[in-house]
């Protein structure tokens, strides 16, 4: 099973995500934690720290590009 975001115009917005891993894993981490493609579970604290350097979430802003 597999999720994609997509623009209002057809687009795609995101990379397909693979969520067996979520739905397999899920009941063996903390309530607190969450799944992401190619970091596994984290931490509110965890995704803080990569949010804008490793990530971006939805609402991070986009890093200025050299």
């Amino acid at each position: 099973m597999q999720l994609r975001v997509y623009r209002a115009d057809g687009d795609p917005w995101t990379t397909a995500t693979d969520l067996m891993p979520v739905i397999a894993e899920s009941s063996q981490h903390a309530s607190d934690t969450y799944w992401f493609q190619g970091f596994g579970w984290l931490s509110p604290s965890d995704i803080a720290g990569k949010d804008g350097k490793d990530l971006l979430t939805a609402c991070a802003r986009e890093p200025q590009r050299p």
